[in-house]
């Protein structure tokens, strides 16, 4: 993977909590217990640790605008705090997905959740998990995703039904909309899980991504727009500040 899609970006942070969570969807588990298996990997040195971030928000760090985009220094202990604080198992479905605040606090950017998912420790939905993943915060990694396998010639019986055959393609197309979408909202400066309403009589954050991405081939409408943003509201991937 090369160098610049690797940079520092606030838009291509991704908190630890919800790599643990996406790990959890994926193998039908719970967040809590993926925290604490992905903490002992890293901190047993199984998979090799990461840069982590703070948050990029300046009132987060006092004022101190030099720690934003700074690594902590000691990314080990961090994973070394988490193991021990999600050490005992979760008592309740209350508790399930209820992290620790550090898993909060600490980010892994995009491209290292990316190559996170190639490593050989994942069954192949967990490691298409973390790779999806990573490509809905930063869209530039839809390129490292591999090609898809060469298609077997189909038996006479399964060719009744040629519309099973094409629906892999939609679905590829939604996900690279989805991921665009959400990269250019971070480009934008905003939270997607915290959309500022709409002042009345001025244009709101929607029509800001959607002039941003009108000659995007993903985007041959604002009607193929309007539906990327909705399908991304039905998933929960993007809502307004409460």
């Amino acid at each position: 993977m090369n160098e610049p899609k690797k940079a520092y970006s606030y838009g291509h942070l991704i908190t630890i909590a919800t790599i643990a969570d996406e790990i959890a969807i994926a193998r039908g588990t719970v967040g809590h217990d993926e925290l604490r298996d992905l903490a002992k990997r890293f901190a047993s040195g199984e998979l090799k640790t990461p840069p982590l971030f703070p948050p990029h928000q300046l009132w987060q760090h006092g004022g101190d605008a030099s720690r934003i985009g700074a690594a902590t220094p000691d990314p080990d202990g961090v994973w070394r705090i988490l193991f021990k604080k999600t050490s005992k198992p979760h008592q309740s479905d209350k508790d399930a997905f209820n992290h620790p605040p550090s898993a909060y606090t600490w980010h892994m950017l995009a491209a290292d959740v990316y190559e996170l998912g190639q490593q050989p420790v994942w069954k192949t939905q967990t490691a298409a998990a973390l790779r999806n993943l990573a490509c809905r915060y930063n869209s530039d990694l839809l390129d490292e995703m591999p090609e898809p396998a060469a298609q077997q010639p189909k038996p006479a019986a399964v060719e009744a039904f040629p519309a099973q055959a094409q629906a892999a393609k939609p679905l590829q197309r939604g996900s690279a909309q989805d991921a665009m979408i959400l990269t250019a909202i971070r480009k934008a400066g905003h939270n997607p899980l915290a959309l500022p309403v709409n002042e009345p009589g001025k244009a709101g954050v929607k029509a800001e991504i959607r002039n941003a991405l009108r000659n995007e081939k993903l985007f041959t409408s604002s009607r193929v727009f309007d539906k990327a943003w909705e399908r991304l509201r039905k998933q929960g991937d993007i809502a307004d500040t409460d």
